[in-house]
Parts: C-alpha cells; sequence; structure tokens
C-alpha cells in the first residue's frame, strides 16, 4: 500500500475524524483565516454586519437571543414558512430580512473551522440545529438547500421538513 501526502489533507481527516471527541471548535492553522473576527462587526442589536460581502446577519438562529445566543429555542420551520417568516421579521427595527440563498449562507461558512464550520465569536451557539434553511430551491426536486453548520456542507432537503434559519439583509446601514 502507498501512502500519498496530500498537503493539509491529513489534518483535516484528523480533524473531522477526532473534532467530534474534542467537544471544541477546531481550527486548521495551516489555513488562511478568511474569517476573523476583525471582517465583522457586531452592533450590539442582534444582528452583526460582514464589511466583506456587505450582508448584515441576524446574530442568533431565528428564536434566540441575548449575546450568547443561549436565551429562547431554535425555531425549526418548513422551507416556506421560514421564508415567509423571514421576510416578515422586523429584527433591530429592519424589514427587509429574508432567509440567505446558498451563495450567501456559504459565505459565513469558514473553510479553516471545524465542528463547527463558524465564527462562533460573532454567531455563538450554532449547534442549536446541524441544518439551517436557504432560500434556494433545488430545482426541479421539491427540495431546497441547507447548510450542515458542524461541517460546512451543504445538502438538500425535501421542503416539508424542519429546520432552523438564520435571517439575511443587504447592509445598506442601520434601520429606524
Amino acid at each position: 500500500m502507498k501512502y500519498i501526502d496530500v498537503k493539509g489533507f491529513a489534518g483535516v481527516v484528523l480533524i473531522s475524524l477526532f473534532a467530534p471527541m474534542l467537544g471544541a471548535q477546531s481550527i486548521l492553522s495551516e489555513a488562511v483565516d478568511k474569517w476573523p473576527d476583525s471582517r465583522y462587526v457586531d452592533h450590539g442589536n442582534g444582528t452583526v454586519s460582514d464589511k466583506e460581502t456587505r450582508l448584515m446577519w441576524s446574530k442568533c438562529l431565528v428564536g434566540l437571543s441575548e449575546a450568547d445566543c443561549l436565551t429562547g429555542l431554535a425555531v425549526s420551520s418548513t422551507w416556506a414558512l421560514a421564508v415567509e417568516d423571514a421576510s416578515a421579521s422586523n429584527l433591530a427595527g429592519c424589514t427587509d430580512w429574508r432567509l440567505p440563498s446558498l451563495k450567501e449562507m456559504n459565505s459565513l461558512i469558514a473553510l479553516n473551522r471545524y465542528d463547527p464550520a463558524i465564527n462562533i465569536t460573532l454567531f455563538p451557539n450554532p449547534e442549536m440545529d446541524d441544518f439551517v434553511w436557504t432560500s434556494s430551491p433545488r430545482v426541479f426536486t421539491g427540495n431546497a438547500w441547507r447548510i450542515n453548520i458542524k461541517r460546512g456542507l451543504d445538502a438538500s432537503s425535501p421542503v416539508t421538513n424542519a429546520w432552523a434559519y438564520r435571517l439575511v439583509r443587504d447592509d445598506t446601514g442601520p434601520c429606524s
């Protein structure tokens, strides 16, 4: 049997295998950190702005609150209800919230982090639900895309399943 060393691959495999047993987020030191705390602005009102994508996010999954996102219960909804509820939100006085697209949600996935694959300083307690909905339907299937926050992977799911979700809006400044 021949061993092939692919730079960084062994580290990813080891993290994938053992991180769940460690009970803490793993960060690959070999990977460039494109998701540092300095990329984001926490407004202190339940919202976080991403300076790179110019998107504003709900800090917590819908249904959770406080700075640590530990108060309340994460709401799990079918895809249609999540889309509807997101557009009806008035978080921080803003009325233009929506369910993020697959591309937008993937912009939060930190490729150098695992279990969870998101910046937990700015988006704490993401493990309330492994998967979160996106607004992106999977064409011709009756499914929509969701993101596995723990692993950073996307997968489709029947729209009748219930998953947690996070809000997003274009960062056009503070709302009144």
